[in-house]
């Protein structure tokens, strides 16, 4: 599901709705590793190799991946925005 709102991010026609659906699984995600954070426990997401641990890190840079979805939401929306002026 992530590798195909990587691609469909790209489609100008469904950019917003991609954009939204990243936003909804990076949400979950920042749930998920705060709640194991929480509770203690010692995972490997798997994310960058058998290695990768989960913990504060993380945690601090899927928050950044979200702030930027939520910028690049905004200026999608701003546009979509000047638009449909355009049009009227």
């Amino acid at each position: 599901l992530e590798l195909l709102c990587g691609i469909l991010i790209w489609i100008p026609k469904i950019r917003i709705s991609a954009s939204i659906l990243n936003l909804l699984m990076m949400t979950a995600f920042i749930i998920a590793i705060s709640y194991a954070l929480i509770l203690g426990k010692d995972l490997n997401c798997g994310c960058f190799g058998n290695d990768d641990r989960i913990g504060i890190s993380k945690l601090l840079m899927d928050v950044a991946l979200m702030l930027i979805i939520i910028y690049d939401l905004k200026v999608e929306l701003m546009k979509e925005k000047e638009a449909l002026k355009v049009q009227e």
